[in-house]
C-alpha cells in the first residue's frame, strides 16, 4: 500500500469533526488524527497498534482547507493557504513532525507535484498557479486564469468602438477580485527568435503568383537581415538575396510584378529578379538628397526625401520616375494601397506630415501619377497626434475609408467618396500611448485592419454602420480587492 492523502474541511467555530488517515511506507506506518477544536486544528500522529500520540501541532483551522499534496517520497506534504510544508522524519523508530510556512497561494483546491520541486495550485476560488518550491519560500512560475465563481458582474458600453465590456465580481474569501473582460483577438505565437532592435519587418514570394511567402526580411537602423522557413515551418534560418543591400537599413520591401522585388534604402531604389535573386536596376537618390520614408505597391513606389516627392512605376526589369514634386513639411508617412479592382494599381496616395512651427499634424490626398493635391486635412492641434502610418480601406467595394494611426495611440477615419475627397472624420483612442502602425488583410472574403502598437494589438473590421474593434492586451488586468467578505 502507498502512501494516502492528508484531508481536513474548513469548518466554523462550532465543529467537532474528525478526519483519519493512515499512511505506510516501507519502515513504518502511521495514523494522522486531524481535529478541529474551538477555531484550531489539532494534528496528532500515531502509530499503528499504540495508544500513544507520538507528536501533536496545533495551528489555525483557516489556514488548511480540503487540498493536500505530497512529493514522491512521500514525506513532505503541502496543505492550506498560506502554504505550509509539514515533514515527516523516522528515526530509530520514531516518527516526527516538522511544519514550515513558506508562502501564500491562491485558495487551494487540489495540490500537484509535478516533481519534487514543482507544484500546481489547482484553485476554485482564484487563479490556478504553478509554484516552485524553494527552501523556505514560493516563487510563482505561471498563473491561469479563473473568473469563478462569478457572484455579480454588470456591462460597461465604450463610446463609439461598437463594443462593451463585462466587469465580474469573481473569486472567493482573500482570492476575491474585480475583473474586466472584452471580446477579444486571440494571437498564438509559432516561433520566438530572438533578434535585437527590429524596426521593420515585410514578407515576400518566390514568385508574384505563389499563394504563399517564402521570405522575411527584416531591418533596423544598421542592416537588412533574410530568413526563410525550414521544411519543419516551425523555425527560420537565414537567407541571402544577392541583389538585396544587407548593410543598409530598408525602408521598404515589396513583391513586385513580373516576378521582381523592390528593396528601398536611404540611398536607392533597387528592383531584383525573384527567381535568380540577382540585381536587375538600381535607381538612386537625388543628389544631395536620401530617401527619409517610401511605401508601394506590385506596380507602384511613392518616396518622400529632403525636398518632396518622387513617384516610379515598375515594369520588367526598369524603374520608371515618373513624377516629383516639392513639398512644404516633413512627411512623416506614405500611403498607396489600392483599394481598386486592379490590385497593383492605386490612383490615390495618403500622405501624412510632421507638425512644426507652422503647421499642425495633418493628412493629404494626392491623385496619382500627376501627385497633384486634392485635398488637406487637420487630424491634430499638438505634436503628439502626428500620423504614423496611413492606410486606405474598402468594405465590400461599397464604402472606402482612409485610417490614420497617430503617433498619441489614436486611430482617425475619413469616409473617402468616388471622387478622392475625406468626410465626415471620426477620432477613436484604442488604449495606448505609443504610435499605432496599420495594415490590412482579407480573411473569408471580408477585409479587416490590424492596427498595432508597442503593447496592444487591435482587430478592426465593421458591423452595419459601426466599427467594431477587438482588442488583444498582452496583458490582463485584474484589479484585486484584498477584503471582498465580511466578518461578524
Amino acid at each position: 500500500m502507498t502512501f494516502g492523502i492528508i484531508t481536513s474541511k474548513l469548518c466554523d467555530d462550532r465543529s467537532e469533526s474528525h478526519f483519519v488517515k493512515i499512511l505506510e511506507n516501507q519502515t513504518f506506518k502511521i495514523l494522522f488524527l486531524f481535529a478541529l477544536e474551538k477555531c484550531r486544528c489539532i494534528l496528532k500522529v500515531y502509530t499503528i497498534g499504540s495508544a500513544n500520540d507520538l507528536q501533536t501541532i496545533s495551528f489555525e483551522h483557516s489556514s488548511i482547507t480540503k487540498a493536500y499534496g505530497r512529493d514522491s517520497c512521500g514525506l513532505n506534504y503541502l496543505l492550506g493557504v498560506a502554504l505550509r510544508l509539514l515533514s515527516i522524519t523516522y528515526q530509530e523508530n520514531k516518527v516526527g513532525l516538522k511544519m514550515n510556512n513558506i508562502g501564500k497561494t491562491s485558495i487551494p483546491s487540489t495540490i500537484s507535484f509535478l516533481n519534487d520541486e514543482t507544484v500546481y495550485i489547482g484553485s476554485s476560488y482564484g487563479d490556478s498557479q504553478l509554484i516552485k518550491l524553494k527552501r523556505q519560500t514560493v516563487e510563482i512560475l505561471d498563473s491561469h486564469a479563473n473568473l469563478g465563481p462569478i457572484l455579480d458582474f454588470c456591462m460597461l458600453g465604450l463610446e463609439r468602438q461598437g463594443l462593451g465590456e463585462i466587469v465580474t465580481c469573481s473569486g472567493a474569501y482573500k482570492d476575491g477580485s474585480l475583473r474586466v473582460l472584452c471580446y477579444a483577438l486571440g494571437i498564438n505565437e509559432k516561433v520566438d527568435i530572438d533578434i535585437d532592435c527590429i524596426k521593420r519587418i515585410w514578407s515576400l514570394k518566390s514568385s508574384i503568383d505563389d499563394p504563399f511567402d517564402t521570405f522575411l526580411v527584416l531591418t533596423n537602423a544598421h542592416a537588412t537581415l533574410v530568413l526563410t522557413t525550414t521544411d519543419s515551418k516551425d523555425n527560420f534560418v537565414e537567407a541571402e538575396i544577392a541583389g538585396f543591400c544587407s548593410d543598409k537599413e530598408s525602408l521598404f520591401c515589396h513583391d513586385a510584378i513580373y516576378n521582381q522585388v523592390v528593396q528601398v534604402t536611404s540611398e536607392s531604389v533597387r528592383l531584383v529578379s525573384s527567381t535568380t535573386k540577382e540585381l536587375i536596376c538600381e535607381c538612386r537618390a537625388p543628389r544631395d538628397s536620401s530617401y527619409t520614408v517610401a511605401t508601394g505597391n506590385a506596380a507602384q513606389i511613392l518616396l518622400s526625401c529632403m525636398y518632396g516627392l518622387v513617384y516610379m512605376e515598375i515594369e520588367d526589369g526598369k524603374l520608371l520616375i515618373k513624377k516629383e514634386t516639392r513639398l512644404d513639411s516633413h512627411v512623416s508617412c506614405l500611403g498607396i494601397n489600392s483599394i481598386g479592382r486592379n490590385p497593383n494599381h492605386s490612383n490615390l496616395a495618403a500622405i501624412g506630415f510632421w507638425a512644426d512651427q507652422d503647421h499642425y499634424p495633418n493628412v493629404a490626398i494626392y491623385s496619382l501619377p500627376d501627385l497633384d493635391k486634392k485635398q488637406k486635412v487637420q487630424v491634430g492641434s499638438a505634436p503628439e497626434a502626428t500620423p504614423r502610418s496611413v492606410l486606405f480601406w474598402a468594405f465590400e467595394e461599397e464604402i472606402s475609408y482612409l485610417l490614420c494611426g497617430l503617433e498619441n495611440g489614436h486611430l482617425v477615419y475619413f469616409w473617402l467618396d468616388a471622387f478622392g475627397s475625406l468626410t465626415d472624420s471620426e477620432t477613436v483612442y484604442l488604449g495606448t500611448e505609443s504610435p499605432i502602425a496599420l495594415r490590412s488583410f482579407s480573411y473569408n472574403n471580408t477585409s479587416h485592419v490590424l492596427a498595432v502598437s508597442l503593447d496592444r494589438t487591435i482587430l478592426i473590421n465593421r458591423s452595419g454602420e459601426d466599427f467594431l474593434f477587438s482588442y488583444n492586451t498582452f496583458f490582463f488586468f485584474v484589479l484585486v480587492v484584498k477584503e471582498c467578505y465580511m466578518k461578524n
